[in-house]
């Protein structure tokens, strides 16, 4: 036999085949489909929602990316390295530090409890938002009646809003919370007796608040650690992008107040204060104007130094030993704004009194090493005999918020009545000024 007669006799042998077993093939066809369809469908369904997702994940983390640029536009206009949220959260749990080893735990726990209580239960139950959300995603799929879809929508959407405020707070306080958490966890471990005690009790009254407030969402209260909480924060962009909106806002405000307090604009500030008159009549009202306004420069100009310095002091007090101390003040002095602000700075914070004797110590002691360290000890007693004639700076305990608002406020109304009146008086200043305005506008757009 030829090999084409085989290669027919295979052809033909084939297509019979096929033949007999087409209505077989389809009727498996059909069993697999009614076995499969419903697989098929909600496996479509999640298809659909995944993508859905997927687009709304996109412009979160656009969102993201174009937060981050700006983070990184301020860090550079403030030269600043350190995240101010994380800057402020440190900040805030040195003061709570304090207290604890002074024994104040029930104050401790009236201020950080309301955050503790909710901080690791809204996590949890955004989980299990998620959760749920999932399993209606899938029951949705699956269901035939429109009416019952459109219930099922409508349970999904309120869930995932809840869910998303919750995440969102989560974010929010996630640099205040965690930083809290691992200095409460650090102290409670202290090789010193009574503060390990006292950290403990701290954290054993934060325990039972974050229970009783589980139990409100129906939720038995199970503790994360640390690890746990960034973990959730780092792998959810929701909470990632509340964060970021934080600290940008956090920056910028820094880069504001650096910007607002510059050695230039500071200096010719502090002199137009100077020639404001003691008193002014402000209608039935004699108003100590000076005072005023210069009070209310000087709230601000705390909030400038403790921006501008503080990372440079908290680096300096971490230093091993005196030494080390003395070479970093040396160090970073370099940048004061203005001559050796840094060394008079440092004199005047109370919480660092210690340190500030020891490094005068080691500066006392190199001055006969060289000229130049003598005469950096001659800048340091200067900068220590200036910062004498001045208040004591608190770098952790700032003015109450009211009272540092109310003088801003006054200042800033008195400031403003003043400037009024003066160019009632002076017309031609305001085209002045104006001018000048517009000619700095235009060489910036030129620079660009």
């Amino acid at each position: 036999m030829s090999k084409l007669s085989l290669f027919s006799v295979v052809s033909m042998f084939m297509v019979l085949f096929t033949l007999t077993n087409q209505a077989h093939a389809q009727s498996m066809c059909v069993d697999m489909f009614k076995e499969d369809q419903s697989t098929a469908l909600i496996n479509k369904m999640v298809e659909v929602q995944n993508s859905d997702s997927t687009a709304e994940f996109k412009k979160i983390d656009q969102k993201i990316r174009n937060l981050e640029k700006r983070i990184r536009l301020y860090s550079e206009l403030t030269g600043s390295e350190t995240n101010r949220s994380m800057v402020e959260a440190e900040s805030y749990t040195s003061k709570i530090k304090d207290q604890v080893r002074l024994g104040l735990t029930n104050k401790v726990v009236e201020k950080i409890g309301p955050l503790f209580k909710r901080y690791e239960v809204d996590i949890r139950f955004s989980q299990k938002l998620k959760a749920e959300i999932s399993y209606l995603t899938k029951l949705q799929a699956g269901e035939t009646s429109e009416t019952k879809k459109n219930q099922i929508a409508a349970l999904i959407k309120g869930k995932q809003a809840e869910s998303n405020v919750l995440d969102k707070l989560i974010g929010q306080n996630y640099y205040r919370y965690i930083t809290l958490k691992e200095a409460l966890a650090q102290m409670s471990q202290s090789k010193v007796a009574i503060v390990s005690e006292r950290a403990q009790e701290v954290l054993l009254e934060l325990e039972s608040l974050s229970t009783n407030h589980a139990a409100t969402y129906g939720l038995k209260f199970e503790k994360m650690d640390a690890a746990d909480v960034k973990l959730y924060v780092q792998s959810n962009i929701r909470t990632q992008h509340a964060l970021l909106k934080k600290a940008a806002v956090d920056e910028f405000f820094l880069m504001l107040r650096l910007m607002t307090f510059s050695g230039p604009i500071l200096n010719a500030v502090k002199s137009g204060i100077y020639k404001i008159p003691e008193q002014i009549v402000m209608g039935p009202f004699i108003v100590p104007a000076r005072k005023v306004i210069s009070e209310a420069f000087q709230v601000g100009f705390n909030a400038h130094l403790r921006s501008n310095y503080l990372e440079d002091i908290e680096m300096i007090i971490e230093a091993n030993s005196p030494v080390e101390q003395y070479e970093l003040l040396r160090s970073l002095n370099v940048k004061s704004e203005r001559p050796d602000e840094l060394i008079e700075l440092f004199s005047r914070v109370v919480e660092n009194t210690e340190e500030w004797e020891a490094i005068k110590s080691v500066a006392l002691t190199k001055s006969t090493e060289s000229d130049r360290a003598k005469l950096f000890y001659d800048r340091i007693m200067a900068a220590d005999k200036r910062a004498l004639e001045k208040d004591a700076f608190p770098m952790y305990y700032q003015e109450p918020g009211a009272t540092a608002f109310g003088k801003l406020i006054l200042g800033t109304y008195v400031g403003g009545y003043i400037g009024n009146k003066y160019l009632e008086a002076h017309p031609e200043v305001t085209q002045s000024f104006f001018d000048g305005l517009h000619t700095f506008t235009t060489m910036i757009h030129h620079l660009f």
